[in-house]
């Protein structure tokens, strides 16, 4: 299980120079892993589009728009602060903003309020769990 791996940084290969073409196969191997956690890890996140932290809550939605295009989709990220309004000036908003139209070939991220630390972060990692996403986000 990845919680019992020892520190990848303390490992023999670590300190092994590579090839531009080996430390590029590295990259995609290490990336490949870390989806595969990602997606595991953030699977009921995902499937309930809800991120929970301590007892807030904040609901996202995403869409896929279009035929995905050979080299992966692009991501367009849509934020809803919600500020003070009431309940339901914030729940018009919300549902508003979900019908709003998107580019083609594309992934839309939509976050809503309340505000809750770190959710950002959170968000911003379970994209990465999104299927076919350009690897222009990849790190």
């Amino acid at each position: 299980a990845r919680d019992k791996r020892p520190d990848t940084g303390t490992q023999k290969f670590a300190a092994i120079a590579l090839t531009r073409t080996d430390a590029a196969k590295s990259r995609e191997l290490l990336w490949a892993d870390h989806l595969r956690f990602l997606r595991k890890e953030r699977s009921v996140e995902m499937k309930t589009k809800v991120i929970r932290h301590d007892n807030l809550t904040m609901p996202f939605e995403f869409f896929i728009y279009g035929k995905k295009p050979k080299d992966g989709r692009s991501l367009y990220i849509s934020m809803h602060g919600g500020g003070k309004a009431p309940k339901r000036v914030n729940d018009s908003q919300w549902e508003i903003q979900n019908a709003s139209t998107s580019p083609m070939k594309a992934y839309t991220w939509r976050l809503a309020r309340p505000p809750i630390p770190g959710t950002f972060g959170t968000g911003a990692t379970s994209i990465q769990c999104l299927p076919g996403l350009s690897k222009t986000w990849w790190p």
